[in-house]
């Protein structure tokens, strides 16, 4: 699911909707910027630690086994480059632009 001009302009509509009705614009907030910048930790440690952050959260716990979210959780955890890894966390944060989780990486 890339981050495509018409996925772009889709969760825009989803946020005007959102503010007219006076809902917040997340539903929930992952921060995994010191985990995502660190440079000292090797891939695995990265991988392991982001998938650990989301896996906690209400977004991940609320859905079912063969979700997409847990599709994307499993690749990320089994991520062998940073190509796969970051095609994971692109997957990732597309999903939750839908879920409305805002996923902090700065």
């Amino acid at each position: 699911m890339p981050a495509t001009p018409e996925h772009k302009g889709d969760i825009a509509v989803l946020v005007r909707q959102l503010d007219a009705l006076g809902k917040p614009r997340w539903s929930e907030k992952v921060n995994v910027a010191d985990v995502f910048h660190d440079d000292d930790l090797g891939l695995a440690e990265k991988r392991d630690a982001i998938a650990a952050r989301i896996k906690a959260t209400r977004w991940y716990r609320s859905q079912d086994e063969f979700s997409p979210l847990h599709e994307a959780v499993l690749g990320l955890s089994d991520a062998e480059d940073e190509d796969e890894f970051n095609g994971w966390c692109d997957e990732i944060y597309d999903l939750a632009d839908w879920d409305r989780v805002w996923i902090g990486t700065f």
